[in-house]
């Protein structure tokens, strides 16, 4: 896997100090191999081109030597390429178009890597954790990880955006996600997939429909 630079200088004590604050550094320094800035060259079949035609979400799962069977979720939209990494990149208004986000802050950034603090909350459960986000604009991806100088409530967490113009329409999007997600207690292979294969769903679900909210509305654009 493509070594990741971290735009932080990573701690290797049991903490650091940012901005003159002590901060307890991640347990480690990643377990789960993070995605490469490659495009997701899928040949999609038949009935999964009709289904995304029909507006609908195709799931699926791609071998990785070291990951093992990665999900990925590819859903058409239709707005432009930028459009869709507005709200991608957008972090500041996740907790407006991300329902389990309750805050989301951008606490440090370099160049194309921006670093997130977030708060998710739902049924039973409430997670906080820190990002490091790379953006890879010549190869139309987001990639991220945790950001391990600080200590998250998630054991590890990896995943990527890759966007690019649809094939056949004009002004739309095909956007491509996948993430994969360790937590601190293990749960039963069944409900772990049940989590990963709804958060697909999510994730392209609110992008696609904030991305055609802001074609449609002047208002929804962001500044």
């Amino acid at each position: 896997m493509l070594a990741v630079l971290f735009s932080l200088v990573l701690a290797v004590t049991t903490g650091s100090v940012i901005a003159g604050e002590s901060v307890k550094t991640h347990p480690h320094q990643g377990i789960l191999p993070p995605y490469e800035p490659v495009a997701m060259d899928i040949i999609l079949d038949e009935e999964q081109l009709e289904k995304l035609a029909d507006g609908k979400l195709v799931q699926m799962t791609i071998e990785d030597e070291k990951a093992g069977g990665r999900g990925i979720g590819v859903i058409d939209i239709a707005a432009p390429v930028d459009t869709v990494w507005s709200r991608i990149m957008g972090f500041e208004h996740y907790p407006e178009w991300v329902g389990p986000v309750d805050f989301c802050e951008v606490y440090h950034q370099a160049g194309d890597t921006t670093n997130t603090h977030v708060k998710i909350s739902g049924f039973l459960y409430s997670y906080e954790y820190y990002l490091t986000n790379f953006f890879w604009p010549e190869q139309n991806m987001l990639t991220w990880t945790l950001d391990y100088s600080r200590e998250s409530e998630f054991d590890d967490c990896v995943g990527a955006w890759y966007v690019e113009a649809h094939p056949d329409k004009d002004g739309w999007s095909r956007a491509w996600f996948s993430s994969d997600l360790k937590l601190n207690s293990p749960l039963p292979g069944f409900l772990m997939n049940f989590i990963k294969k709804k958060g697909i769903r999510d994730a392209t679900s609110w992008v696609k429909e904030q991305s055609e909210i802001a074609v449609q509305s002047p208002e929804g654009e962001t500044e």
